[in-house]
């Protein structure tokens, strides 16, 4: 899913999902989510939950992020790929990726 050079700011839950919704989310599909070239300063902390067992692949280069945590981070127990460059990171959690073991590249 190719979501880069937009002008997203902030990543949030949607507060309105049913319960309905919830099952889909389960069985999410997509492996790769590219955030590129945005202007995103903010994910919050259960933003990539639908898709955070299905994702092999996270772009979000040249963006705003000032800090990188567990609660965004930490439960991605497939991703491959995270791309972080060009950002304003200045905090990460030491346990930032602690259920990202198949992370190659970062």
């Amino acid at each position: 899913m190719n979501v880069s050079h937009n002008s997203l700011k902030k990543l949030e839950q949607n507060s309105t999902t049913g319960r309905g919704s919830e099952v889909s989310v389960l069985h999410s599909t997509v492996k790769v989510l590219d955030l590129s070239y945005n202007n995103v300063s903010r994910i919050g902390r259960n933003f990539f939950r639908p898709v955070e067992r299905s994702l092999t692949h996270l772009y979000l280069s040249h963006n705003w992020l000032r800090n990188a945590t567990r609660q965004v981070f930490g439960n991605m127990p497939h991703l491959q790929w995270l791309d972080l460059s060009h950002n304003q990171l200045a905090e990460m959690d030491f346990d930032t990726f602690r259920n990202t073991r198949n992370l190659q590249v970062h």
